[in-house]
């Protein structure tokens, strides 16, 4: 797998060979670490399998193991002795060589599954984010403005969100030398602790806000009809909600209110910024008739089960137990509740979010926007790099398993960093393939390079690394994988 080359070279500018030298140095350790590590972290980008898979596909890179596998999970809990003193020096290690900017970051938290029956210390059951049944752990992760990762932390699965963002908070600020930021979250992570602390002269937060947990005095100032502001419009002109609705010529249009409240309890003051859309009201009013649709077919075919979410459709149904005369009934009866649906219409269109910054309203949304990144993140560690079901089972076997997904990510999202640079645009699932398939084909006496593409060549003049279309000595290609240890883009 010559692919192996590009995120090699991320892994040595990152100085990780470096880091993890030093950790083999001080613990004694008779296997090489800095091999291991590299073959774990760069395989979950190539070729994401167990980590005994992983070891026998290693036979296959450039260089192959001169360990065994008894050594990787040794190396496992090595590595988790070492978690904080990796991601730091990895961050520190990142800010030198990327395009790193922390002015904003974005915190979310995500969980991963064990194909296990039973909980234990660690593997714990929680709710779980792909609603299923098996015990889980939890991953908070914080990114920058360019989503880059910059820390992360990994928690029993029972563990309260909110408790997890404050702590990696002041890991970056000591450890990392970041203070000043703003934090952008979700709403499920507004906790009004973790508010106060974010709204200080260094920090900040724009935090989504829910429309239908504020009070009613509240929701009437933020979504009345009159007073609405429309972004890009330096007139001033107010806007009632009725005027938007009934012109069509703004249906594509975004509009705002701005209000600030103080909290009668505490003295705490925060600015909410409610947005309105035309075009957002349709479409999630379609997404809400189609989900009705579906109820209403469950309810004809008599599949009724609890729901498991807020969006499940299921929602939408209700279930009558009792007589008219308020006996048990010998049969439940099941019916569309319409109440409900038009209820949850009321919302179509709105959007909120709450902030301490004074800042332009459009730079709050835009801020705001940047979260979809780190949604994208947990995607790409699931999907891409296969990063559940997890296989080990010690806590610190499972700790390290999740580092080595982080900086495989961290080195990922550095090579598209990278390659976007210019005009041309490539995406995730179009980077990867390329680096999954860079192959040369092994000729007894040379290599030949066997990859074209845009990406293949944007790859190669990005890194100054070719291999493709080309024949080269056993010679050269030990120099083309040397040079990939070496060489700072």
């Amino acid at each position: 797998m010559l692919g192996y080359i590009f995120p090699q070279s991320v892994y040595y500018s990152l100085g990780l060979d470096t880091v993890m030298r030093g950790i083999r140095n001080e613990s004694k350790a008779t296997y090489d670490f800095n091999r291991i590590m590299r073959d774990l972290i760069i395989g979950r980008v190539l070729s994401p399998l167990s980590k005994s898979s992983t070891y026998e596909k290693a036979f296959s890179f450039p260089e192959p193991p001169d360990y065994n596998l008894q050594h990787v999970y040794r190396s496992l809990s090595l590595m988790a002795e070492n978690f904080d003193l990796i991601e730091e020096k990895a961050f520190k290690g990142m800010k030198k060589y990327a395009d790193v900017d922390t002015s904003v970051t974005y915190y979310d938290c995500t969980n991963f599954y064990f194909e296990i029956e039973e909980q234990d210390g660690f593997r714990t059951y929680g709710k779980s984010k792909e609603n299923r049944p098996n015990p889980i752990v939890q991953m908070g992760l914080f990114l920058d403005r360019n989503g880059l990762p910059i820390s992360m932390c990994i928690n029993p699965g029972r563990t309260n969100e909110q408790k997890t963002m404050i702590p990696l908070e002041k890991l970056m600020t000591e450890r990392f030398g970041i203070e000043k930021f703003v934090v952008c979250a979700d709403c499920g992570l507004s906790g009004k602790r973790n508010l106060r602390f974010n709204s200080t002269e260094n920090h900040g937060f724009v935090v989504t806000k829910s429309l239908k947990k504020v009070s009613e005095d509240v929701r009437a100032r933020l979504m009345g009809d009159g007073g609405w502001k429309r972004f890009g419009d330096a007139s001033g002109r107010l806007y009632s909600l009725k005027e938007i609705r009934e012109d069509t010529n703004l249906r594509d249009a975004i509009f705002y209110h701005d209000e600030r409240f103080v909290a009668e309890s505490d003295g705490f003051e925060e600015r909410i910024v409610t947005t309105y859309c035309g075009r957002l009201r349709e479409y999630q009013r379609s997404v809400r008739e189609r989900q009705l649709q579906r109820a209403m077919e469950l309810v004809r075919q008599g599949k009724i089960r609890k729901g498991v979410n807020q969006n499940d459709v299921r929602r939408f149904i209700v279930v009558d137990s009792v007589t008219e005369n308020g006996e048990v009934a010998k049969k439940k009866v099941f019916s569309i509740d319409r109440e409900k649906f038009e209820e949850e219409s009321e919302y179509d269109g709105f959007y909120a979010v709450t902030t301490d910054l004074a800042d332009d309203p459009g730079e709050i949304i835009r801020i705001n926007k940047g979260r979809w990144e780190i949604e994208e993140s947990f995607r790409i560690m699931k999907s891409d790099f296969d990063g559940r079901p997890v296989f080990v089972s010690r806590e610190d076997r499972i700790r390290a398993h999740f580092l080595t997904c982080y900086l495989a990510f961290m080195i990922f999202r550095i090579i598209e960093q990278k390659l976007n640079r210019g005009e041309v645009r490539y995406t995730d699932p179009e980077i990867l393939r390329t680096l999954r398939d860079y192959e040369a084909i092994d000729a007894e006496s040379f290599y030949v390079g066997a990859m074209e593409g845009k990406a293949v060549r944007a790859l190669e003049s990005t890194f100054g690394l070719v291999g493709s279309m080309t024949a080269f000595s056993k010679a050269q290609f030990r120099r083309l994988v040397a040079r990939s240890k070496k060489e700072e883009i």
